[in-house]
């Protein structure tokens, strides 16, 4: 029953709709704030002017999203048990990177991720953390899910002892209106 429960965790649904990405990312966030207020965790939202939908499985960008979060959480909260005076910092921005590219950066001042450990990091079952915190799975069904809606999910930086950005980057989502654009001027 565990692992097919694990395994259901995993199962990509692809129930895509059009959303706005400002909303799914205040979601996130709120999901996120018991805990980021628990670490004493700063999460600052720089949103879309534009207000641009993607088409994604609301869930699992959710899922996505809040693991990415989760991760950046526990980064600061280990940071903090060296750092006395250390202030948690999570700041996520959505911009668009093309015309049809949006990019979501997800930057933490936490204690940042180690050379060796980079280009396992979305791979099953790899973790840093003790086991009541970590399966290794996140990451790796983050990027699954990212991937089944046409996008990437990738550690773009990170320092040891000063932090990392997470991007995640999806196609913008063309509207009805833009298809009728684009048919009445061909």
């Amino acid at each position: 029953r565990i692992v097919q429960s694990m395994r259901s965790l995993s199962v990509i649904k692809n129930d895509k709709k059009l959303h706005t990405a400002n909303d799914l990312i205040s979601e996130s966030i709120h999901i996120m704030a018991d805990l980021a207020s628990q670490y004493d965790v700063k999460i600052e939202f720089d949103s879309d002017p534009k207000g641009i939908k993607i088409k994604v499985d609301y869930d699992e960008f959710i899922q996505s999203l809040t693991n990415v979060l989760r991760n950046s959480i526990q980064a600061i909260a280990e940071k903090k048990e060296s750092q006395t005076k250390f202030i948690g910092q999570i700041k996520v921005s959505a911009k668009a990177s093309s015309v049809d590219q949006l990019e979501i950066s997800i930057v933490d001042n936490g204690i940042g991720v180690d050379e060796s450990h980079k280009s396992k990091l979305f791979e099953t079952q790899f973790t840093t953390k003790p086991r009541e915190h970590g399966t290794g799975l996140g990451l790796n069904i983050c990027r699954r899910f990212i991937r089944s809606f046409n996008g990437e999910i990738y550690l773009k930086e990170s320092k040891v002892g000063e932090g990392s950005v997470f991007v995640i980057e999806l196609p913008v989502a063309k509207t009805e209106v833009d298809n009728r654009h684009e048919q009445e001027s061909a």
